[in-house]
């Protein structure tokens, strides 16, 4: 883990303050939630093997009904 040192506003300390107060965190842990959910690229469903799911449940499904 690597660790950075920064300097901010006293407005947004304050806001950072308030914020992570608002959500029982310190500061440190509500920025590393904040980089976590906006740097991370998100997960991406693979569509096609989605779909494939689908087209099986619904196979499995007309069977069952029979």
């Amino acid at each position: 883990m690597h660790e950075y040192k920064i300097k901010v506003s006293t407005e947004l300390a304050e806001t950072l303050l308030k914020a992570a107060g608002g959500k029982n965190m310190t500061a440190e842990q509500f920025i590393l939630q904040i980089l976590n959910k906006y740097l991370i690229p998100p997960h991406t469903i693979d569509q096609e093997a989605m779909a494939r799911g689908y087209e099986d449940m619904g196979e499995i499904n007309i069977e069952l009904s029979k």
